[in-house]
């Protein structure tokens, strides 16, 4: 038959093509590309191919379009309630705000298709193809797509609602505030799917994922920041490398689940939240996944629960390290003061395993209590992060200051070692000054010039060194030298005067004119009127370092 004469007999009315229909079934009926204008309630367009016609804002329901090609059809605000499209080809179909309430469409084509704003309640997807398709904004109450295709599938704000998506494929699906209350993810695939609020609000449009089941679903990657997972069912599901940031996790069921690399900034969970068996070696505790946690190693096993289980209602706070307790101290105290009425105060720490602390919080039971901890997590990176980057100017600050320290020491060795060479000195000359000196040359006169003819004194200057003024001006010089290097050098050990006493010894002995008058200012006055005439306990060990010059000269 031509397509003319499908057209005319379609034209006689529905039950005259339904008739000829069933005599014919084996007869294909190409009717594409055709637009029709008037309702074809419950027609029979089983196996018909009707790609590309314009079938839009028509009453066809309770129609029976299994196995017919509605590829690239308009089918847009149409009313398909109870229509039957089993195995039906709708890739890249126009579907959008149609009503399919009841619809069978299982094992359908849909790749592509357009479900945007679709009424899609209790209509039955089992097994079909939607990869791709866009079901942004659509209807989804206890629609079944179990063992579905998913994939990249938009779902943008959509209301999935007690709906049935066990075993589906919803890898990289984007699923940005749809609502996913009691729904049934059993077994699903969101490997990399985007559950996700819009990044740049927080108060922007949040997925809500309460009391859904999502039991041994794959979510490696899945991003469901802001999420609400409130009383979900994840028992053994795969959340390794998932951003769960700022998600509502109260009452959330994470038995035996995979949480490896997990991000957890800013989610809170509750009493009731149950982490008992989960599989993790660590997790990040900032969006950047810039540190793991644990730090520098990996949680053994059971040492997540542990650390995250609550057992009474508070707001636990982990402490692993130096800077997380300074951290901690600056935040809480900010906390007291901003919520100045809730009365919060540290009620008990408690040790969670190796170098890992958990101090718990009480507070009035009228509060928000997840709102004061979100602030708490808030204040407490903001201060962690300018405490890091304090020690880390502190650490190259000291690494120099340890240089000179080792430098400094190293001059100090040195000059105690020549301190030890001359107190070994200061004893050979003692025993040395034991003994009669050979020559006494006490009160002798020297100087320079020639003697005249009758003994008097011709040029030069006679330095008189055997006087008792020439030995009190030097012990006078002596003693405001020491009492200088007192004022600049510190003096609390021995070992610090015995430094002292070295460098004076040392500005004595680059003076050559002060040299002398000390030396003719011992030997003329003897040891211990010099000593007796310094008023400075350091003039003994001063005074042997003296003698051994003169021993060695």
């Amino acid at each position: 038959m031509e397509k003319q004469e499908f057209i005319d007999l379609l034209k006689q009315g529905v039950d005259s093509w339904n008739f000829w229909r069933e005599k014919n079934l084996d007869v294909e009926v190409d009717i594409t590309q055709l637009i029709f204008n008037t309702d074809l309630s419950g027609i029979n367009f089983s196996g018909v191919n009707l790609s590309g016609s314009d079938l839009s804002q028509l009453d066809i329901s309770r129609a029976n379009f299994n196995g017919a090609n509605l590829s690239g059809a308009n089918l847009s605000e149409a009313q398909l309630i109870d229509t039957d499209f089993g195995e039906a080809d709708l890739s890249k179909a126009n579907l959008s705000e149609a009503y399919l309430t009841d619809a069978n469409l299982c094992g359908a084509n849909l790749v592509g298709a357009n479900l945007t704003k679709a009424h899609l309640g209790n209509a039955n997807f089992r097994d079909a193809d939607l990869s791709g398709a866009n079901l942004s904004e659509a209807y989804l109450l206890g629609t079944d797509l179990g063992e579905a295709n998913l994939g990249k599938a938009n779902l943008k704000s959509a209301e999935v609602i007690e709906a049935n998506l066990s075993g589906a494929n919803l890898s990289g699906a984007y699923l940005n505030g749809a609502n996913l209350s009691g729904t049934d993810f059993s077994r699903a695939n969101l490997r990399k799917a985007d559950l996700g609020y819009n990044g740049y609000d927080f108060e922007g449009i949040n997925t809500n994922v309460i009391k859904s089941n999502l039991s041994g679903a794959d979510l490696h990657g899945a991003n469901l920041t802001g999420a609400n997972l409130s009383g979900t069912e994840f028992y053994g599901a795969n959340l390794i490398r998932a951003n769960l940031s700022k998600t509502q996790a109260a009452n959330a069921q994470f038995a035996f689940a995979k949480f490896t690399g997990a991000c957890i900034e800013g989610w809170q969970y509750n009493i009731a939240t149950n982490f008992n068996g989960v599989i993790c070696e660590f997790v990040y505790s900032d969006s950047n996944r810039r540190e793991p946690y644990p730090v520098g190693r990996r949680f053994t096993p059971g040492e997540f629960t542990k650390v995250f289980q609550k057992t009474f209602e508070t707001i636990d706070i982990v402490i692993c390290n130096a800077i997380d307790l300074e951290a901690f101290v600056y935040s809480f105290k900010a906390i007291q003061a901003e919520y100045e009425d809730a009365r919060i105060d540290i009620q008990s720490t408690e040790e969670k395993g190796e170098d890992i602390h958990v101090v718990k919080v009480s507070m009035s039971p009228d509060v928000d209590r997840e709102e004061i901890h979100g602030e708490f997590m808030k204040v407490h990176e903001l201060i962690r992060e300018a405490i890091q980057e304090k020690y880390r100017t502190e650490i190259s600050v000291k690494e120099t200051q340890i240089l000179q320290y080792q430098q400094e020491t190293q001059t100090l060795r040195e000059n105690i070692n020549n301190l030890h060479n001359i107190l070994q000195k200061q004893t050979e000359v003692q025993k040395l000054m034991a003994e009669t000196p050979k020559y006494d040359l006490r009160g002798s006169q020297f100087g320079g010039g020639f003697a005249g003819d009758r003994g008097t004194q011709i040029g030069g200057i006679l330095n008189d060194y055997s006087s008792k003024q020439s030995l009190d001006e030097a012990a006078a010089e002596i003693q405001q030298l020491l009492k200088q290097l007192e004022e600049t050098n510190p003096t609390k050990t021995e070992t610090e005067k015995m430094i002292i006493a070295a460098k004076a010894a040392d500005e004595i002995k680059n003076n050559p004119t002060l040299k002398a008058r000390v030396i003719g200012a011992l030997k003329s006055g003897g040891t211990e009127a010099f000593k007796e005439a310094v008023d400075n306990p350091l003039v003994n060990v001063l005074v042997a370092i003296i003698e051994g010059w003169m021993q060695a000269d």
